[in-house]
Formats: C-alpha cells, sequence, structure tokens
C-alpha cells in the first residue's frame, strides 16, 4: 500500500471516530470516553444503575442524562478506570 492510501484510511478512520461522538457534550466526553451499550450491559438494581464496570449510579444522580434525539439507546461517558462521567438513558416513553 502506497503511503497516500495509508494515509487516507488513517485519516478516514480518525474522520468517523470523531464524528461518532460529535453530539456528545464535551464536559462528557471530550471526544474519546463515550459509547453505546449494547442491551444488557446497563443492570437495573433497587438503588440505581450498575454499569458494566460495577458502578452504581443512583436513579436521581446529576450524571445521568437524556438521550437526544435522534440518537438512541443507552450511552455510557467514562473514565479508563471506569469512573461515571455521563450516563444517557433513552427518553421515557409515559
Amino acid at each position: 500500500m502506497t503511503r497516500c492510501a495509508v494515509l487516507t484510511v488513517l485519516v478516514a478512520s480518525l474522520w468517523n471516530t470523531a464524528s461518532a461522538h460529535e453530539w456528545y457534550p464535551w464536559y462528557c466526553c471530550s471526544g474519546l470516553d463515550c459509547r453505546q451499550l449494547q442491551p444488557g450491559e446497563l443492570r437495573r438494581l433497587p438503588t440505581g444503575w450498575l454499569t458494566p464496570h460495577g458502578v452504581v449510579v443512583p436513579f436521581h444522580d446529576p450524571r445521568i442524562k437524556v438521550t437526544p434525539r435522534p440518537h438512541r439507546g443507552v450511552h455510557l461517558c467514562e473514565q479508563p478506570d471506569g469512573s461515571v462521567i455521563c450516563l444517557y438513558l433513552p427518553e421515557s416513553e409515559d
């Protein structure tokens, strides 16, 4: 592969990563710390939400946000050590 082709692939992959994070507020994501969770990764406990890293986020915690439309699902923004920055939950349909 030529240098130009390698550079093109690298730039394209970085662009896709950045655009996937563009809707997250900077204070939650810093462009890198958020991802959409798969079904079953977040568990509801009597006291709050249990993240994949074992952190419980209480139900009325200010880190809980509503996933903005048109985005869907549950999104978690966390530090490498698993500490939660923001947790985005879908809007309730009551």
